[in-house]
């Protein structure tokens, strides 16, 4: 069985209901280098804001995360605030349109009441009750599963993209070094005859061994076998972490910085058309590996 890689982009919801106490949350995360949580909440439901963001870290380890989460409750749940400021003003406006239109029924209070936000929950209600804590706990943890098992399923289509890549970037490597005896051989009976041409006319003559000590000189500066070994380490430890599993984001953006570094002093250094034309090709599969890494929890 394969080891299980998350992705940043998911979406879960939860609810739970008891006592006449409804909590309802939905969790939305998308990419982010580090942990960022944002949580959504009524101004009376300030409480629940730590609650709900230690929830989260003990779960997720990167992106940014958004909670939005919300608790209705009867009035035969418990204590209740009125809002006299705002009963009076929505009073006081009804009174007016009242009069002003001629109506004789007077404003029901009932009416008034039923308005959303002059009747809630008070604070301290709900504060001291364990059991919306309970509810609020339980809620956020049904959203987390929900939002981690769509990470998941996210996370076996970035595998699949990912072993796509890293394949392609093999495939180019093992073309590249099939190709680095021929190149080097061309380089040293290139740079031998530009060497020869340059001090031809000149009186300068120069010995074998300086000439074979230059070309060598210049040839290694051409030489990317150290490179194209490095790489390949680095293609190993990625695969080896994907298989892994858990939450290796981190570890495979270093890796993937690494991968693009060692292409680009490849890139540097090849200057034979064809050995060139493959550097490009695996430049442009490692940063697309790097694009989708960062998906990565």
């Amino acid at each position: 069985m394969k080891s299980t890689i998350r992705s940043m982009t998911g979406f879960g919801s939860g609810k739970r209901e008891r006592d006449g106490i409804l909590v309802s949350v939905e969790l939305r995360s998308v990419n982010h280098r580090f942990l960022k949580t944002s949580v959504h909440l009524a101004e009376d439901l300030g409480w629940v804001q730590s609650l709900v963001e230690t929830r989260l870290r003990e779960r997720i380890e990167r992106g940014s995360v958004g909670a939005t989460l919300q608790i209705e409750r009867s009035s035969r749940a418990g204590a209740v605030a009125v809002d006299a400021a705002l009963l009076r003003k929505l009073h006081a406006e009804v009174e007016e349109v009242r009069r002003a239109l001629k109506i004789e029924s007077p404003v029901a209070l009932g009416d008034l009441l039923a308005v959303e936000g002059v009747v809630r929950a008070s604070e301290a209600a709900l504060r001291d009750a364990p059991a919306v804590r309970v509810l609020v706990e339980e809620a956020v943890d049904e959203a987390l599963a929900a939002l981690q098992a769509m990470q998941e399923r996210e996370g076996g289509f970035l595998r699949q993209e990912i072993d796509a890549l890293l394949t392609s970037v093999e495939v180019r490597m093992l073309e590249i070094s099939k190709r680095m005896p021929d190149v080097a051989r061309l380089n040293r009976e290139r740079y031998l005859a530009k060497l020869r041409d340059f001090v031809a006319g000149t009186g300068i003559e120069l010995a074998h061994a300086d000439l074979v000590r230059e070309v060598a000189l210049l040839a290694e500066k051409a030489d990317v076998t150290e490179e194209v070994g490095r790489l390949r380490g680095h293609v190993i430890q990625y695969r080896e972490a994907v298989e892994e599993g858990g939450r290796i984001g981190r570890k495979l953006d270093f890796l993937t910085q690494e991968m693009f570094r060692e292409a680009n002093t490849m890139a540097a250094k090849v200057t034979e058309y064809d050995l060139a034309r493959a550097v490009v090709d695996v430049k442009a599969d490692v940063d697309r590996l790097r694009e989708q890494t960062q998906n990565i929890e």
